[in-house]
C-alpha cells in the first residue's frame, strides 16, 4: 500500500476499521494481528475502533489515545 491508496480509502475511524477487515480478510485462520494507533483517537473514536476490532479478534490495540 502507498500514499495513493490512502487518498482514496480516507483517513479516519472508519477507514481504519475497513483497513482491519482486510487485514483479517487477508491472514490465514487462528493468525494473530495486532494494531497500533499512535495515540491517533479521541476517546470516544478509540471506542468505536476498539470495538470494530474486538469483533475482528484482534489480538492488541496499541496506545490508542494519548497518556
Amino acid at each position: 500500500m502507498n500514499w495513493f491508496d490512502f487518498a482514496i480509502i480516507g483517513i479516519g475511524i472508519k477507514p481504519d476499521v475497513r483497513l482491519a477487515e482486510a487485514v483479517r480478510r487477508g491472514v490465514v485462520e487462528g493468525f494473530r494481528f495486532m494494531a497500533d494507533a499512535n495515540h491517533a483517537y479521541t476517546t470516544s473514536d478509540a471506542f468505536y475502533v476498539g470495538r470494530a476490532l474486538s469483533e475482528l479478534d484482534a489480538y492488541w490495540f496499541e496506545e490508542p489515545v494519548a497518556p
